[in-house]
């Protein structure tokens, strides 16, 4: 291998590990941890999954105000995408900003999202780990409820 084709090869695996950020405007608001951009300077039309985070499922209780909460801080706005990787359906997982305010975690803290710890990795997670177990004490969004169930159980329980 010539040491060109090996400097090649570095560059993309260590620019793979890397996050990428990007502005884009929010066009559609799926739910509570999904939504629909596009590059603001031009491009195509993307589907994000709000990273590190799960929201409950529009049939669950709380899951039509997550979606609501989102849509009032996101819709239509310009907001900075830092993509992590893509799920199995092809979605960019990302984080969104939006005014130096990262939406995701504002999800956690306000009791509209459950940290999604099976995915969520980045040294960040353990600081919305605190964020929810604080939303928990409060009793704050969905954690008013005590029997809160998780939206992956939920989805378990409603293939059954």
């Amino acid at each position: 291998m010539t040491l060109k084709c090996l400097f090649a090869s570095l560059i993309l695996v260590f620019s793979s590990a890397q996050a990428f950020a990007e502005q884009v405007r929010v066009v559609r608001v799926s739910d509570g941890d999904t939504v629909h951009v596009e590059p603001v300077d031009g491009g195509e039309r993307m589907r994000v999954r709000l990273y590190g985070i799960d929201c409950p499922e529009k049939d669950q209780p709380h899951g039509s105000i997550a979606a609501a909460y989102l849509t009032k801080a996101a819709l239509y706005q310009e907001v900075e995408l830092t993509s992590y990787s893509k799920d199995r359906y092809g979605r960019i997982l990302g984080v969104l900003e939006k005014d130096g305010e990262n939406l995701n975690q504002n999800m956690v803290r306000d009791g509209l999202a459950w940290v999604y710890t099976r995915y969520c990795k980045k040294d960040f997670c353990k600081d919305w780990e605190s964020l929810q177990k604080q939303a928990r004490i409060n009793k704050t969004g969905l954690w008013e409820n005590p029997d809160a169930v998780s939206p992956w159980k939920w989805r378990k329980m409603k293939k059954n």
